[in-house]
C-alpha cells in the first residue's frame, strides 16, 4: 500500500511540475515567448532606406490592444493608420513533456504535431502576402525571425491601459494598414445618401474576390463581414494567416462556386438592410467573373 502511495505521489509531482514549467505566459509575455530561432526560410528582402525610415516611425507610435484572433494579438497604433500583429508563439510551444513522445496513440505528440503544420501554414500565408499581395492586403512589414537591425523599443498599451516596453527585434509580427468594416461603412455612406461610393465598395469587394481566383489564391474563412476590410474604401483581406494558393485552382470550376459562397453573405446583408443596393449586387456577381 505504501508502495502505491508513493507512486501516486511521484506521479502527482510530476504532473505538478509539468504544470508550473509550461504554464501559460501573460498577453505581453507572449509577444516575445519563446521567440524562434532564425530560419532562412522565412527571411524577408532587406528593407530599403526609405522602407527602413517608414517603419522606423510607424514603431516609434505607441500602440494600444484593440483585439485578440486564434494565430496573433492585434494593437492598433496612436495615429489610428495602422495594426501591430504579433504572431502568438506561445501556441506553437510544446505544453507537456509529453509533447516529445513519438507514439501516433499519444494525443500529446499528435497535438503537438498538427501545432507545428499550422505553424507553418500561417508562416507561409503572411509570405505570399507580404511578397506577393501587398496592395490587397494592406501589409506594410513582415518580421518572421529574429533581428538586430529595428533597434526599437516599442511601448505598447494592455487592455488596462498599462504601458510595457517591448524590445520589437525579438518579436514576431506584420504591420498591417487599418481597414474599415464593409458592413458599417456601407451603412455609413447609405445614411448620407452616398449611393454610389458604396457600390464602388460592393465592385471593389468582387474585384478583390477576383484577383485572388484568377491567382489561385484562397483560404478556408473568407468572411466579407469580418476577414475583408476597406482602405480609402477599396476592399482588402485583412486575415492573411490563412491563405493559401494554388495556380492550378484558377482553371478549377471551383472557383466560380466559391466565388458564389464568399459573395452570398453580403448579398444577404444587403437584402436585410439596403434592398437599393441590390441590383448593382447581382449585376457584378453576374458580370465581374465573365
Amino acid at each position: 500500500m505504501k508502495k502505491i502511495i508513493l507512486v501516486l505521489v511521484l506521479l502527482a509531482s510530476v504532473i505538478w511540475l509539468d504544470r508550473i514549467c509550461h504554464r501559460k505566459p501573460k498577453l505581453l509575455e507572449t509577444l516575445v515567448y519563446a521567440t524562434p530561432p532564425f530560419s532562412e526560410e522565412w527571411e524577408s528582402s532587406p528593407l530599403s532606406p526609405q522602407e527602413q525610415q517608414e517603419i522606423d516611425e510607424i514603431l516609434s507610435q505607441t500602440f494600444s490592444y484593440l483585439d485578440k484572433g486564434s494565430q496573433a494579438y492585434v494593437f492598433v497604433s496612436e495615429d489610428q493608420r495602422y495594426v501591430l500583429k504579433f504572431l502568438k508563439q506561445h501556441i506553437y510551444i510544446p505544453n507537456s513533456w509529453a509533447c516529445f513522445i513519438p507514439f501516433t496513440s499519444n494525443p500529446y505528440y499528435q497535438k503537438y504535431s498538427n501545432r507545428k503544420k499550422k505553424k507553418q501554414a500561417a508562416y507561409r500565408a503572411c509570405q505570399i502576402a507580404y511578397t506577393a499581395l501587398k496592395e490587397e492586403t494592406g501589409l506594410v512589414y513582415l518580421h518572421l525571425n529574429p533581428t538586430q537591425h529595428l533597434k526599437k523599443t516599442v511601448t505598447l498599451l494592455n487592455r488596462k491601459g498599462h504601458a510595457k516596453s517591448l524590445e520589437i527585434d525579438k518579436a514576431c509580427f506584420v504591420i498591417q494598414k487599418k481597414a474599415d468594416l464593409i458592413y458599417p461603412r456601407i451603412s455609413q455612406l447609405m445614411e448620407h445618401n452616398e449611393v454610389d461610393q458604396a457600390k464602388g465598395i460592393i465592385s471593389s469587394v468582387f474585384s478583390l474576390i477576383d484577383c485572388f481566383g484568377k491567382r489561385g489564391i484562397y483560404d478556408n474563412d473568407a468572411k466579407i463581414w469580418n476577414n475583408f476590410g476597406l482602405i480609402e474604401d477599396r476592399a482588402i483581406q485583412i486575415d492573411v494567416g490563412i491563405m493559401k494558393i494554388d495556380p492550378a485552382r484558377a482553371l478549377n470550376p471551383i472557383y466560380h462556386k466559391e466565388r458564389l459562397e464568399i459573395a452570398a453573405p453580403l448579398g444577404a446583408w444587403l437584402q436585410e438592410n439596403h434592398t437599393e443596393l441590390l441590383p448593382h449586387f447581382n449585376e457584378v456577381l453576374n458580370s465581374s467573373h465573365e
